[in-house]
Formats: structure tokens, sequence, C-alpha cells
């Protein structure tokens, strides 16, 4: 008899591993070295466990298929594969998520597959061997920025209250818009070494005077949520340079202000809020991935 490990993908058949007992020898021994080999017993090696097909890069491992010697137990192959990708059918869709991808590769059927698009895991719809249906996860995209971030003034004294798009000026006559208020602070779109602590400064419009405590240009952080002014988006700040957000609520809307809930940075969008935000698109499995064929670079771009 002979014990043949073969490809469970390749057709035609390519044979991994082979072994034949040398002439007279006991076939019953044999095969109990064989399954010896899978529990650590005389023979076993980290090749055994790691067995790949040198034509589809397939892995597989030997295992006792559980029968006895006298019952003409041997051993099999089990399936331990790292999923290859290739390509999708679908290159760009909405941030918001929910396109429906078909993704082709290899070993897609084994193991728990887990599928990324940047750092969002989708929906595993289906799959086989070559295929897998998935749902695009919600992702990321990055912000065209008008201007900002904006200079947050910290007031004192007011003798009323400052309204928006009226201009903040100093007695230095230096002067910016006013972009938002909130109680005793304002968001300009100035620099601090022309509104430094303790100067005075009034409103063109409302003629509404303060002196300033402090002055400070917020930034936006990584992992903070932030939310459209106009829109009422929430999403979370993925990286800072350039300012990426993911998983948003829904479309931001052009011209608003973008503030970060627990920053304070305001940024204004421009007419254009957002362009594409390119991610990879890679596969896993609990075998792990692949040196080379586990990620399709800059596979889907969120717009």
């Amino acid at each position: 008899m002979t014990i043949s490990i073969d490809c469970a993908y390749c057709d035609p058949k390519i044979t991994i591993l082979s072994a034949t007992p040398p002439l007279g020898a006991d076939e019953k021994k044999f095969r109990s070295a064989w399954k010896a080999t899978t529990t650590g017993g005389p023979g076993n090696s980290s090749q055994l466990n790691n067995l790949e097909c040198p034509s589809c890069g397939g892995h597989f491992r030997l295992a006792d298929d559980g029968v006895h010697i006298n019952e003409g137990g041997s051993v099999v192959a089990i399936n331990i594969s790292r999923p290859r990708i290739d390509s999708v059918d679908v290159s760009a869709g909405s941030a918001l998520g929910g396109n429906r991808i078909t993704l082709t590769g290899h070993a897609l059927d084994c193991g728990e597959l887990v599928v990324k698009f940047g750092e969002e895991t989708a929906n595993v719809i289906s799959r086989s061997a070559t295929t897998a249906y998935v749902s695009a996860p919600i992702g990321q995209y990055k912000f065209n920025i008008l201007t900002g971030p904006y200079l947050k003034v910290t007031l004192s004294d007011a003798t009323g209250e400052f309204v928006e798009r009226e201009q903040l000026q100093t007695s230095q006559d230096k002067v910016a818009m006013i972009v938002k208020i909130d109680k005793n602070c304002v968001w300009i779109d100035g620099s601090s070494e022309d509104f430094p602590n303790g100067s005075s400064v009034f409103g063109t419009t409302s003629r509404v005077t303060a002196n300033v405590v402090m002055s400070t240009t917020p930034q936006p952080f990584k992992g903070e949520i932030v939310e459209g002014s106009t829109s009422g988006a929430l999403a979370i700040v993925s990286n800072t340079s350039p300012l990426e957000v993911k998983r948003p609520s829904r479309s931001f809307a052009p011209l608003e202000f973008v503030i970060g809930k627990s920053s304070d940075a305001v940024i204004r969008l421009t007419s254009s809020p957002a362009y594409s935000g390119m991610v990879d698109v890679t596969v896993e499995n609990e075998f792990g991935s692949r040196t080379k064929g586990h990620r399709l670079s800059g596979g889907f771009v969120y717009t």
C-alpha cells in the first residue's frame, strides 16, 4: 500500500507526499508508524505538519484518520491553507458601506475567512475555494479642507453676545472672522500672535467688547469623534495628516464645519467635502496570512 497526500485544490491532481513501505515490510507497522508521526511520535517533524503544494501554495498537515490499524487506519491530510486574494469585481463604493463585492482568489473556503477593507472587517456572505461574496464595511475617506483648524479664543468680561460671521477686532486693528461660538469661546480664522492673551477685542457688528484669556489652535486627534455642523454626520478620526475619518454615520455636507467633539478642533470643508479613501483589501484565516498574495494594495476606494 502507498500513503499518498494530494492537494485538495489542484486539478489535475498534484501529489504532495507519497510513501511506500519497503519490500516485505509489515503493512500494519508501516501505517502505525505514520500514525505516530501525527501525534509527536518517531518521525514527527514540522515539515509533516506544514506540507506545501508546490503548484498552488496550499498547505496541509498530517492527521490520524481515527480508524484502527486492524481496520485499515492510516493518515489523512487536513487543509490548513492560508487564503490568497487576486481581484475584486467592484473597486469603489460608498463610505457608508453595503456594496456587494466578489473576491476571487485561492483557498477562500479554508477555515474562518476574514476579509478586511483597510482596518474594517467585511461581512462574508458566501464563499468557495476561488470566490467569496462579501458586503463592504462602513469605510473611511479623507477630507478636503478649505480652512482650519481655527484659532479658539477664550474670552472674559464680555459686554454682550458676539455673532457668527462678524469680524473680531483687536485694539491693534487685527481682525478675523468668527466662525463658531460656544459660551465664552469663539473660533476665528486668525493667529494667536494677533490675538495674544490679555488683549482687548470687540465685534465689528455686535459692538460687544471682551478680553482674551487664552488663544490656542486645537488639533483633531486619532480616535476622537467629529461632527458636521450642518449634516450632523458623525465619524471617527483614523488619521490626522491628512485628516481621514472612518465609519461615517452619513455623508458630510459641502462647506460645512467639522468639529472635534473632544479636542474642540474646527475645520471647514470645501464644496467637495471628501475625496476618495483608498484602502487595501486583505484576507486571512485562523492559520494566518500568506507572505505574498494576502493583500490587494489599493484594492478599494471609498467615495
